[in-house]
C-alpha cells in the first residue's frame, strides 16, 4: 500500500475516532443530589479522575455540569455530599449525557438501592448515582459502605 493510500484510508478513520472521542464533551449533564429521600443542596464542583489522575474539574452551575472530554473510556467521578468524599468508580462514558441524580441512602434502604446489595453485608449506607439519559434507561450505580469504615 502507498503512503497516499494509507493516507486515504487512516484519515477517514482518524477523523471517525476523535468524533467518538468527543461526542459527549461539552454536553451539558443537569445533576441533582439527595440524602435519605430528601433534596438536598448540592457540592459546587465534580471532579473527573483515570488511574488515579485528575483529569477535569467542572463547575456545578445552576442544577448542572459540562460534560469533559473523555476519550471513549470510563471514569472515576468524585464529589463531596453531605460531608462525605463520594467516589464512583468506572463510570461508562456513555453515560454522560441526560441528566443524574446522586444521593446518600441511610437505613432503612430505598428498594431501588437496596436491590442491588446483598442483605447479610449491613452496610452503614448507600451511595448511588441514578442515570437518566434521554432514552430513559434509569440505569442505577450504587456503592455500598461497610458499617466498619469511617465516616
Amino acid at each position: 500500500m502507498t503512503c497516499g493510500a494509507l493516507r486515504f484510508v487512516l484519515g477517514p478513520v482518524m477523523a471517525l475516532l476523535a468524533f467518538v472521542a468527543t461526542a459527549n464533551a461539552g454536553a451539558r449533564i443537569r445533576i441533582e443530589f439527595e440524602v435519605c429521600g430528601k433534596t438536598r443542596s448540592g457540592p459546587r464542583v465534580i471532579e473527573f479522575h483515570r488511574s488515579q489522575r485528575l483529569l477535569s474539574r467542572q463547575p456545578i452551575v445552576h442544577g448542572g455540569f459540562e460534560s469533559p472530554a473523555l476519550g471513549g473510556t470510563a471514569v472515576d467521578v468524585h464529589l463531596r455530599l453531605d460531608g462525605r468524599p463520594l467516589v464512583f468508580r468506572d463510570v461508562p462514558a456513555s453515560k454522560f449525557q441526560g441528566s443524574w441524580k446522586v444521593g446518600i441512602d441511610r437505613p432503612p434502604f430505598q428498594e431501588e438501592n437496596a436491590s442491588s446489595v446483598a442483605a447479610a453485608a449491613r452496610p452503614r449506607e448507600l451511595w448511588f448515582i441514578q442515570f437518566d439519559p434521554p432514552t430513559g434507561d434509569g440505569t442505577r450505580m450504587v456503592v455500598s459502605i461497610p458499617a466498619t469504615e469511617p465516616r
